[in-house]
């Protein structure tokens, strides 16, 4: 699923930049690394919940949140 989401969210590169992680890990390094308007997350994801990781709102608490669900 990360990989379709790569591919429709590449063809709208001219609107935004878009980075993928496959996992919460490194999800958080990209979040300390840059400021992200929105963080897209699965439910289940390796490492740690999509939970988890929308609940680390110190890090940018400017940031939407949406978080995806099978």
């Amino acid at each position: 699923m990360l990989e379709l989401y790569g591919i429709l969210l590449e063809r709208e590169h001219d609107q935004w930049h878009t980075a993928l992680s496959p996992d919460g890990e490194s999800a958080l390094k990209l979040l300390k690394d840059a400021p992200f308007d929105v963080v897209v997350s699965d439910m289940e994801m390796p490492g740690m919940s999509g939970i988890e990781l929308l609940t680390v709102r110190q890090l940018q608490p400017q940031t939407a949140r949406i978080i995806i669900s099978g």
